[in-house]
């Protein structure tokens, strides 16, 4: 009993970051340091282990998804959040360990996406999304996750994780540390949205950056996806025809983006 005791310690304070273990006992480990890490309510530490575990080039086991939808739910990745547990709840059916939990927070997102959808509307009177209680709890837990008093410093903070997680390849396989496609990251300067775009041509990069003074511009930004390309493109908010981002091709990530970016420029706006 001591020794399985020792051993839970040392799982729960186990570093992110790669061992010399073969790839299928990383997993496993860092499967375990995931679930105790959720048990402690560590949901930040949690949220980096399942990361380290993605980057492994190995079936992911099936309980991966269901920590994965529940740490991004704690973390108000929604859309994510919402993904990982229809995958989850699909792929194990009412046998897997987490069947019941992965539904009951299934229908807790039910409510979020209400929530996401109301505000988004664009028959709500823009004043009403801007000061709304709504929108206010949602920038309060990105200001508690990224530990900041500043709802635009949140939201930048917000939409550079999603950027750099879901940068654009071109291929469906991610490869880890890949110098390759499209990075982008955005800022705010002097009250201008800033975008930096980073092109990786043969390995090297190039910067290119832009600004735009979103001012009188329509908040809710335009988006498609395509399954072809394995792309999801975000159209700029000043000419909804010219492409203004690209990620990959995820649904529900690139929802999530927009709905960040439309926050962000209605907060600039309202400055």
């Amino acid at each position: 009993m001591v020794k399985i005791f020792i051993f839970y310690l040392l799982v729960s304070s186990a570093s992110v970051f790669a061992t010399n273990l073969p790839v299928e006992h990383e997993a496993i480990r860092l499967m375990l340091a995931i679930e105790s890490s959720a048990l402690k309510g560590d949901w930040n530490n949690a949220h980096e282990q399942l990361k380290g575990l993605e980057a492994l080039e190995i079936k992911r086991p099936e309980d991966f998804f269901y920590f994965n939808g529940l740490v991004n739910f704690q973390l108000s990745h929604f859309l994510v959040a919402e993904k990982n547990l229809e995958h989850y709840v699909v792929l194990v059916s009412n046998k897997g360990k987490y069947y019941i939990e992965a539904l009951k927070l299934m229908t807790l997102l039910d409510d979020q996406r209400s929530i996401q959808v109301s505000e988004l509307s664009p028959d709500i009177e823009k004043s009403s999304v801007i000061t709304g209680d709504q929108r206010d709890s949602y920038i309060k837990s990105l200001q508690t996750l990224y530990l900041t008093n500043d709802p635009v410093n949140a939201l930048v903070m917000q939409i550079n994780s999603l950027l750099s997680v879901h940068a654009y390849t071109g291929s469906r396989v991610k490869k880890t540390n890949a110098r390759s496609g499209l990075v982008y990251s955005i800022s705010v300067v002097e009250g201008q949205l800033s975008l930096q775009e980073k092109k990786y041509e043969d390995g090297f990069p190039s910067l290119t950056t832009s600004k735009i003074d979103v001012h009188g511009l329509d908040p809710f930004l335009r988006y498609e996806c395509s399954k072809r390309e394995f792309s999801c493109s975000i159209f700029h908010p000043a000419n909804t025809y010219l492409m203004w981002i690209m990620i990959e091709h995820d649904d529900l990530v690139v929802r999530e983006l927009v709905e960040a970016l439309t926050k962000l420029i209605q907060y600039l706006q309202a400055r």
